[in-house]
């Protein structure tokens, strides 16, 4: 499979919205463990954690071999339109990432956790759980609004991250979104473990989405975990504590299949491993060890 980039993010070492900083460690040590783990690139991850100057950032990265392929940004879509600084923060994530690599993707995610209700039955969202036709209309409005100041202001081409706990989680909302969105505006970052936990199966989404997929988030998934959370009405977070997303190869989803698949589809982009560390695992550096061996096994 060797038209395939592999890459990782951030999060894999905790650095993320829902982590104190005081638990991440510095950049430079992440960055040099991503080279020492084997992966050829990385995310920006939580704006402000590595270098916000352009310069900075592309000294760093280039001095290690390592390419930025993305930059992850979340918004409340609903709110995009009533509120500019929604905007504001995504093109300063889009102008940092643009200036140092200008073929790298914007991944946009609804607000992760925003919505109680959603954030609550994560998983296991029903036909009372989805947006109402009119935020169907703000959602789509608002990101088509963001990806296209992100390409007239920054060249930066746009990806939606459907994501657990957000107003744009299950197969069905995904396929609405794409079908409600412009093609040539923003494309598909498919989460294999996400898609899986939403019920859907990220091989169907491979055959029915593939025009539109430009980036693979890939992670694993529990189903013995998934099927715990939904029973004992786990939310979101709750569940991902509970060990949601192990180490790949540790969960339920047959990656090797999907991998050869997306070989199949003369996918040539992007593969970003991604791991949630809890409490009593290794560190994240030799989490991300496992996963890269796991892969260079299947020949990626």
């Amino acid at each position: 499979m060797a038209s395939i980039q592999v890459a990782t993010a951030p999060c894999s070492w905790g650095v993320s919205t829902a982590s104190q900083a005081a638990d991440w460690v510095g950049p430079l040590q992440m960055v040099e463990e991503i080279v020492d783990a084997g992966y050829a690139g990385t995310e920006l991850g939580e704006f402000g954690f590595l270098p916000q100057d352009p310069v900075e950032l592309s000294d760093l990265l280039q001095s290690h071999g390592l390419a930025l392929v993305a930059g992850f940004v979340q918004a409340p879509l609903i709110e995009v339109n009533a509120d500019r600084s929604h905007l504001d923060r995504v093109l300063e994530v889009a102008t940092l990432v643009s200036a140092v690599n200008p073929s790298a993707w914007l991944i946009l995610s609804d607000a992760i956790g925003a919505d109680p209700r959603r954030t609550a039955h994560a998983g296991r969202i029903e036909a009372t759980d989805a947006p109402s036709d009119s935020e169907w209309h703000a959602l789509i409005q608002a990101a088509q609004t963001l990806a296209r100041a992100a390409r007239d202001q920054c060249g930066l081409r746009t990806l939606l991250h459907p994501h657990c706990a957000t107003l744009i989680e299950t197969p069905e909302e995904v396929e609405r979104f794409l079908d409600w969105t412009e093609p040539d505006l923003i494309g598909l970052c498919l989460d294999t473990g996400h898609f899986a936990y939403a019920g859907g199966d990220p091989l169907t989404a491979l055959y029915k989405h593939g025009d539109r997929l430009r980036h693979i988030h890939l992670r694993d998934m529990s189903r013995e975990v998934a099927e715990r959370a939904r029973t004992e009405e786990l939310d979101y977070f709750q569940a991902v504590e509970s060990g949601l997303f192990p180490a790949l190869g540790q969960g339920g989803l047959d990656l090797q299949d999907f991998l050869m698949e997306l070989e199949g589809l003369d996918y040539s982009g992007w593969v970003v491993v991604e791991q949630k560390i809890l409490p009593g695992m290794d560190s994240p550096a030799q989490c991300a060890k496992r996963n890269r061996e796991f892969l260079l096994k299947m020949g990626v």
